[in-house]
């Protein structure tokens, strides 16, 4: 069977129907086995085959040719994602163009106990994958460092892991964030940025200007000198020129330092590849940390209310029986050949008269992310009194998560006198 969700229920019904085996493939079988959610009580194995032979046997079945496929005894393999983003992590820029994740953390082929045991009664181990996996990994990584630096709060703690992350050669910024967490490196930091990752936000052209902020503070028990720089990793799709100020500094024990980053897209971008890298901040003497940042290209004064209507324009007043009005809000946009999600930061629904006074907000919602919201006109104004009959308009204001002008539409409509 090909992956897709959980293939565990699949494979449960296949052995209970009397399967010898069981076969996975497409993408994600390379996953190493175990995580499948299957356990001793399936005397069956479950293995996965190249897609290629899938095809073939997919392929003599539907002739009703014989198929026969031989498995060998199990055997170790080397885990071929070491070191690599899994295909099933996301990546791209978090809605308020952060750089996410923070960090990465194996999740796939894990070791780990398993409940129960073997019936001569010796521990039972497995293999986990997924994201779940990473993210238990980092708060383990978590608990170790407050444990080897009591002192330090959540912030600084988190200072610690994300700046002295270990750089995946080859995975985009947007991808791995700040790299694989390395806990030794991170209790013998001396250095700690907030925020961790900085938003830059979306370049709409040459010209376009941003700038940010990040505290450094320093952990460590001596004072320091810092220089430090902007790194590009991944050029995207236009230039940008950064300035650093400052760009040396002189940091006595448990003092902190604001830094200012400003950037400017120095040319016209060709295409939506995100620029990515990191502003590294390097001790005198050996060590350091690194603060993810990364710029994305395109458009910022998308229209992400694409529809919204009115069950009827002419009504009575009624709380059993409201108006609809359905409001199509935020987008999912292919950008660079990947989907992209832009969410709305606000979405409110004004009511205004016709003669252009406003009646009031009658509903502010927040972090809408793309989809279908309706709502019920009864007839009654956001102090919950009903409406003197007449003609009105609702306003539909979506405000974006980045740095742009709202967007709107407008429905009349009018009020009847109760009947």
């Amino acid at each position: 069977m090909a992956i897709g969700s959980s293939p565990a229920p699949a494979a449960a019904r296949a052995a209970a129907a009397g399967a010898s085996a069981v076969l996975l493939y497409g993408r994600g079988a390379a996953l190493p086995a175990g995580g499948l959610g299957l356990d001793e009580s399936l005397p069956v194995p479950v293995v996965a085959i190249p897609t290629a032979a899938a095809r073939a046997v997919l392929v003599r079945i539907a002739r009703r040719q014989p198929v026969a496929i031989a498995l060998r005894a199990s055997a170790d393999a080397d885990n071929a994602g070491w070191d690599r983003v899994a295909s099933f992590s996301s990546s791209g820029l978090a809605f308020d163009g952060r750089v996410k994740p923070d960090l990465v953390a194996p999740g796939v082929g894990l070791a780990t106990s398993d409940p129960g045991a073997n019936p001569d009664g010796s521990p039972r181990f497995a293999t986990v994958n997924g994201t779940s996996a990473a993210a238990a990994t980092v708060a383990g990584a978590a608990a170790l460092l407050a444990q080897a630096r009591p002192s330090l709060g959540g912030s600084a703690l988190s200072g610690l892991l994300v700046g002295n992350g270990k750089t995946l050669q080859g995975e985009p910024v947007t991808a791995q964030g700040a790299g694989l967490v390395d806990v030794g490196s991170a209790a013998a930091g001396e250095l700690a940025a907030s925020p961790g990752t900085l938003a830059l936000g979306r370049s709409s052209g040459a010209g376009w200007r941003v700038k940010a902020s990040f505290t450094v503070t320093n952990l460590s028990t001596r004072t320091l000198r810092l220089s430090l720089a902007v790194r590009t990793q991944d050029e995207g799709a236009a230039a940008v020129d950064f300035s650093l100020h400052p760009s040396r500094i002189r940091l006595e024990q448990g003092k902190s330092v604001l830094v200012r980053l400003g950037a400017i897209t120095a040319s016209a971008p060709s295409g939506s590849t995100t620029t990515d890298g990191a502003i590294v901040v390097a001790v005198a003497g050996g060590g350091g940390i690194r603060v993810p940042w990364a710029i994305a290209f395109g458009a910022s004064d998308v229209d992400l209310i694409p529809g919204a209507t009115l069950s009827s324009k002419s009504f009575a007043a009624s709380d059993t029986k409201p108006a609809l009005l359905a409001v199509d809000a935020g987008r999912v946009l292919s950008v660079g050949g990947h989907p992209e999600v832009r969410p709305l930061s606000r979405l409110d629904i004004v009511l205004w008269r016709a003669d252009g006074t406003q009646v009031g907000v009658l509903a502010r919602l927040r972090d809408v992310l793309p989809g279908r919201v309706t709502f019920g006109l009864t007839g009654r104004g956001p102090d919950g009194q009903l409406l003197q009959p007449g003609d009105y308009v609702v306003r539909v204001v979506g405000y974006p998560m980045e740095p742009g002008p709202p967007s709107r539409r407008r429905l009349p409509f009018t009020l009847q006198p109760p009947s």
